[in-house]
């Protein structure tokens, strides 16, 4: 089973991750996929962040990550993000080619997913940092690309709102099955 924890910036994704890390502590039957837009970020900086050519590059990470563990065949992948984020992002942002030539891309890769989790910005506490700094409406329009993206696509999805318990909750449900 893979999932994925997907969203805008700063609606709990990695914190969830963390909490079934430490939860799962010891449990050899789920491998975490960990964010790389961030790491990417820091090492080459913030301009252009939402380009085809970052977002691009970003999305290939991803799918290293996932593909190096994918094969180790786990029982359970939890991944930070997943490699629709750059899709959306590159939609959210006007850029219609990009996020085509981006979808087109993994296609293939997207019945890996046994289901995303989106999380709403909706109910959670915003924090900015040097990397996370877009303001709410922003946050607001990526989720609802988001929202658009799945309905598009006929993609599994479960939409977490409330705050951090709530959303946990429901992940860790989801994980019983």
């Amino acid at each position: 089973m893979k999932i994925a924890l997907v969203g805008s910036l700063s609606v709990g994704k990695t914190t969830i991750l963390n909490a079934l890390r430490k939860k799962y502590m010891g449990c050899g039957e789920i491998v975490y996929v960990e964010e790389v837009a961030r790491e990417y970020f820091q090492k080459y900086g913030m301009k252009e962040r939402f380009s085809v050519k970052a977002q691009s590059r970003i999305q290939e990470l991803i799918l290293k990550s996932e593909l190096k563990i994918h094969n180790q065949k786990p029982k359970i992948i939890i991944c930070d993000r997943s490699v629709i984020d750059s899709v959306v992002y590159l939609k959210s942002y006007g850029d219609n080619k990009g996020y085509k030539m981006l979808l087109k891309r993994v296609r293939w890769w997207l019945p890996t997913y046994h289901i995303f989790f989106l999380l709403s910005p909706s109910g959670w506490t915003y924090s900015a940092d040097e990397i996370r700094n877009e303001d709410q409406k922003k946050r607001r329009k990526i989720h609802l690309h988001y929202v658009h993206f799945f309905k598009k696509n006929s993609l599994p999805v479960i939409m977490l709102t409330g705050g951090f318990a709530k959303r946990l909750a429901a992940v860790e449900e989801y994980l019983k099955y």
